[in-house]
């Protein structure tokens, strides 16, 4: 998982999938280093293969079900967590298409994350998470 800087991720956060928020909605001036800056919520895992794992899972058994499996398969119970972090440079890896749902596995780079003291940084720690896709509401 990937590494505060002086804290350990201590608080797991309630699924979200889908959606992320640009940062430049917040009341924060924007500067070379906040620009591209998006917040989401989700499962973010150290590898795209544990990705992949738990989107494959959460079809079958759901969100919770699916992180214990991946995270006892990697024999790492922070090899996936479900978070709200702040990140950029998200990047394109591939879908994975279940009875249930499509999903995307995308490259992020995480700048910081929510722990139970608040928002810590983290240096640019690339993870993986499982989102679904964008597309066209009906």
């Amino acid at each position: 998982m990937i590494a505060l800087r002086h804290f350990t991720i201590a608080s797991i956060v309630a699924l979200s999938i889908a959606g992320a928020a640009s940062a430049q909605d917040t009341a924060a001036p924007q500067n070379d280093e906040t620009a591209g800056i998006k917040i989401g919520r989700g499962v973010v895992c150290d590898t795209e293969a544990q990705a992949r794992r738990f989107a494959a899972l959460y079809a079958e058994s759901g969100a919770d079900a699916a992180l214990k499996r991946v995270n006892s398969e990697a024999a790492d119970q922070t090899a996936c967590a479900m978070m709200v972090i702040a990140f950029r440079n998200t990047e394109h890896i591939s879908e994975v298409s279940t009875a249930r749902d499509a999903l995307e596995i995308v490259k992020v780079t995480v700048v910081a994350a929510v722990t139970q003291q608040g928002w810590q940084l983290i240096d640019n720690a690339t993870q993986y998470a499982a989102v679904k896709p964008a597309g066209i509401a009906i």
